[in-house]
């Protein structure tokens, strides 16, 4: 069995990564380092893991997940970081969603993906903690009261799964979302994270340290964030790898879907 999991960044992955002995594969872009998109890959068992990065938000599929996708995995987990819209979920929970809704606007979200729900069952029987939905932004909820507002519509929200869950789909793999808590429903980010963002969808250090620079009384809600982020991948890495193991022992002729868009 291959199973793809995806991070929106290696942060994300940095904790599981250091639990087993992944393959570090750069990918170029007409031959040059500078368009290198890395991948990483291992087995555990029987299971082939590919793990891919989609950076923070969608812009489709990027060079290292087309390569990673060219293997057809039979199982794709959405995985990384979210933020609670809901006090049901807390810092550090591991949370299985039954379905992704996704917003791209002020408008009410009308478009809504399940997940395969033998995979969200097994990962809720492996201790993750059950959620009926999850939220797809364009944009990071920076303020409580942001988050508040779109607590009707999901108890979490994220940037990456609608789509992962909709490419999952349309290329015939299982597609699940695993996610751990990163901020609670009542927190303001310490700073507002869209306009940090690089080209390549990754948080820019030179543009964190402006908005420091603009408003120094951050820093320590910065680093305490900071700390929370790495409490919940590490957390999230602990429930992925015993669920992976899990999902290793399915019977051999669970695999791919047929293709549905």
């Amino acid at each position: 069995m291959r199973i793809l999991i995806t991070f929106a960044v290696e942060a994300e992955f940095a904790p599981w990564r250091r639990m087993h002995e992944f393959r570090k594969e750069e990918l170029l872009s007409g031959g040059h380092a500078q368009g290198a998109s890395a991948v990483y890959r291992t087995q555990v068992g029987n299971v082939y893991l590919d793990v891919g990065f989609t950076g923070i938000g969608w812009s489709g599929v990027n060079q290292g997940l087309d390569h990673l996708l060219s293997k057809k995995p039979d199982v794709w987990i959405s995985s990384g970081l979210a933020g609670a819209l809901r006090d049901s979920l807390q810092l550090g929970d591991v949370v299985a969603p039954l379905a992704v809704l996704s917003r791209t606007g002020a408008e009410p979200p009308t478009n809504r993906f399940e997940v395969d729900k033998e995979l969200r069952q097994l990962a809720v029987n492996t201790g993750a903690k059950a959620a009926e939905c999850l939220l797809t932004t364009c944009r990071v909820l920076t303020l409580a009261v942001e988050k508040r507002a779109q607590g009707s519509a999901a108890e979490l929200v994220d940037m990456e799964s609608f789509d992962a869950i909709r490419e999952a789909r349309k290329r015939g793999s299982r597609g699940v979302i695993i996610r751990a808590i990163s901020d609670s429903a009542d927190e303001d980010l310490p700073i507002d994270f869209n306009d940090t963002l690089s080209r390549s969808r990754q948080v820019s250090l030179p543009r964190v340290l402006l908005r420091l620079a603009k408003n120094p009384l951050a820093m320590p809600r910065l680093i305490r964030f900071g700390k929370q982020s790495r409490k919940a991948a590490q957390s999230l890495a602990l429930f992925l790898d015993s669920y992976v193991l899990q999902i290793a022992q399915l019977p051999s002729s669970y695999g791919r879907e047929k293709v549905a868009v």
